[in-house]
């Protein structure tokens, strides 16, 4: 058994979750056993969403069109593809917790 930093660990965490591979074949292409990797996406899941967020980039702000108060919401696409549309007036909360449920998902 090799014993892997929490760097390893997150590294493979994120290049199986951007590489469109199933698990399976991840861990079977890099030599991983599945049990091994399931206990990390357990154990750091935490710490692995904490990662990705801090590395995220800048973030920015964009001014919304003016839009009749019928149509106020907005289209958001995820780099995974997922599609979201929110009326404009939403809470940040619910927002935030969309985008972190969405953003899970396997790009198509």
């Amino acid at each position: 058994m090799r014993f892997r930093t929490l760097e390893e660990i997150r590294r493979h965490l994120s290049c199986q979750r951007t590489s469109g591979l199933s698990i399976a074949a991840y861990c079977k292409r890099d030599g991983v056993a599945p049990n091994t990797f399931f206990n990390w996406k357990k154990r750091h899941r935490d710490s692995t969403d904490d990662f990705h967020r801090s590395n995220a980039g800048p973030v920015s702000f964009l001014q919304l069109p003016t839009q009749s108060a019928e149509n106020q919401k907005f289209d958001l696409t995820l780099p995974n593809g997922s599609r979201l549309a929110m009326p404009l007036p939403c809470d940040p909360a619910f927002l935030r917790q969309t985008i972190r449920m969405l953003s899970g998902l396997r790009p198509r």
